[in-house]
């Protein structure tokens, strides 16, 4: 994501400092800083930043930089009113050194984020709404400029998604089973990490953000889309029936934006010791005559009202910024229905087992010779 910047500085001021120590100037009589907003190309979703998303939120904040001279230095709010196009500007004008001395510039978004001072790191940035539609995305970018070369165009930020995105679709191979599906999680995964903020330009062609920009990663949480109520009622419409071909267990609430992270995968133990994906569902199988019968959940959680039961399936993480990643869940394929989430009782064992085989032996003819006299 690009955006252009216009730094417009303190009219009451009657000269600028310029960026040299030793140098005074005369007050830069053209224009303010100016920016313009971009964002690299990613794969986007409905909530996810973009300069008219980043206009709507109320712009984006700007820690700037003049390494001669302090007196250049600002951290300040710029605001777009064409809902992202055109040029971007603060309430409080900022102007370029009159000197032409370069200055850096620190961006992000949205300006809820709570930055260190300097805005060169984002500490403890925590991943807090568990459910999908309440997930914001992260943006950030850097730049260089000075008088002579941005003054009158405009400064160029272009913006890199901080964040992964992970999307999770399932299908049913087996037209014998039933697989009814109406909730969706990402279990034990990191919450918290810092994020170091980008020193080299985001240019729009450049690399994304290394996994490496993340450290300090902690505070595992799980991750829901849809509904989580065991208890949902089993009735037609409330739940998408997989089939052969993957759908889309998002419900319409975006993709999850989560931490960039490396994490082990669940080792099927009762207690979560590693990343998993679940699917709340129901699963059926057809008594041979069109009818279908209620494998899971058990008759006995059933009975105490649980409709619906989680599936799980151990996932091992490497989530890079600025990356989507899409999981397609194959129940039936070459494997079985998933296991028992491990949140609860019984949590690691099989859903189902193995597809029911018979091995065929016939015994041979045993002779039994009896002679009879005709009378």
């Amino acid at each position: 994501m690009k955006i252009k910047i216009l730094f417009l500085a303190t009219a009451a001021l009657a000269a600028l400092a310029s960026c040299s120590n030793d140098e005074t100037v005369d007050v830069n009589q053209g224009s303010g800083i100016r920016m313009k907003a971009f964002l690299n190309k990613a794969t986007t979703r409905a909530a996810e930043m973009d300069p008219a998303g980043i206009a709507g939120a109320g712009g984006f904040k700007v820690h700037a930089y003049c390494a001669n001279n302090a007196g250049f230095n600002f951290t300040d709010v710029f605001k777009n009113a064409n809902s992202g196009a055109g040029d971007w500007n603060s309430d409080n004008k900022h102007y370029w050194p009159g000197d032409d001395s370069e200055m850096e510039f620190f961006a992000y978004a949205p300006t809820t984020t709570v930055a260190a001072a300097d805005g060169k790191t984002i500490r403890d940035y925590t991943i807090n709404a568990t459910s999908a539609k309440d997930q914001t995305d992260l943006v950030v970018g850097y730049n260089k400029g000075k008088k002579s070369l941005n003054e009158a165009g405009g400064l160029e930020m272009n913006f890199r998604h901080a964040l992964s995105q992970v999307v999770i679709q399932a299908k049913n191979s087996s037209a014998n089973m039933k697989v009814e599906v109406i909730g969706v999680k990402v279990g034990y995964v990191k919450s918290k990490g810092t994020l170091a903020m980008p020193t080299t330009t985001t240019t729009n062609n450049a690399a994304l953000l290394p996994l490496a920009s993340w450290s300090a990663q902690a505070d595992e949480l799980s991750y829901t889309a849809g509904l989580v109520d065991k208890n949902t009622p089993a009735s037609p419409g409330t739940a998408i029936e997989l089939n052969a071909n993957a759908k889309d267990l998002q419900f319409n609430e975006g993709g999850f934006m989560l931490l960039p992270q490396t994490q082990t995968k669940w080792t099927s133990v009762p207690n979560a010791d590693g990343a998993y994906l679940a699917v709340l569902c129901r699963i059926s199988q057809n008594d041979g005559n069109g009818n279908f019968n209620l494998l899971y959940p058990k008759k006995a959680d059933v009975d105490k009202g649980e409709n619906y039961g989680y599936s799980a399936v151990p996932v091992e993480v490497t989530w890079e910024p600025g990356k989507k990643y899409t999981y397609t869940l194959d129940f039936f394929g070459n494997g079985g229905g998933g296991q028992v989430d491990p949140e609860k009782p019984g949590g690691g064992d099989e859903i189902v087992g193995g597809p029911i085989k018979f091995t065929v032996t016939v015994d041979t003819w045993n002779d039994i010779n009896t002679d009879i006299d005709m009378k």
